[in-house]
């Protein structure tokens, strides 16, 4: 992802782009925008990273965020615990703990309130997500 973004972004001479673990975000200086794109929901609490983007940004600085919330791929979750629980498989996910968190828009502004951020929005877009049938996939 981040070569594909520096390919795409190469004539811009003041971007940064960082591997890091969003909940030890660790920033040589405040920044003017922090973009973490489609990682949030793959993070169970997200009350540290939230605070880290405030602690890495400068005064004026922004956060944008597009992530999966509550609803999300929700018949897509009800079809995996089955499975999971099914005889068949039961056995392999003994501790398995879901890995995602789909908040809800008001569970984000609360803590996204608390730490720091004022004139907050946070929306939901509804969209189906299509899969291609595993008839037609090539698993090679």
């Amino acid at each position: 992802m981040i070569a594909n973004a520096k390919k795409n972004l190469k004539d811009f001479s003041n971007i940064v782009f960082i591997k890091s673990d969003l909940s030890d975000l660790d920033l040589p200086e405040k920044v003017d925008l922090v973009f973490p794109n489609a990682v949030i929901h793959w993070i169970p609490d997200h009350k540290k990273p939230f605070t880290k983007f405030w602690e890495s940004l400068k005064q004026d600085g922004e956060l944008l965020i597009q992530c999966g919330g509550k609803g999300n791929l929700g018949s897509t979750h009800i079809i995996l615990e089955e499975i999971r629980k099914s005889k068949r498989f039961k056995q392999h996910f003994g501790y398995w703990k879901n890995p995602w968190n789909f908040a809800t828009p008001t569970d984000t502004v609360k803590i996204l309130n608390k730490a720091g951020f004022k004139g907050v929005q946070v929306f939901l877009t509804k969209s189906t997500a299509n899969f291609e049938n595993y008839r037609n996939t090539s698993c090679s």
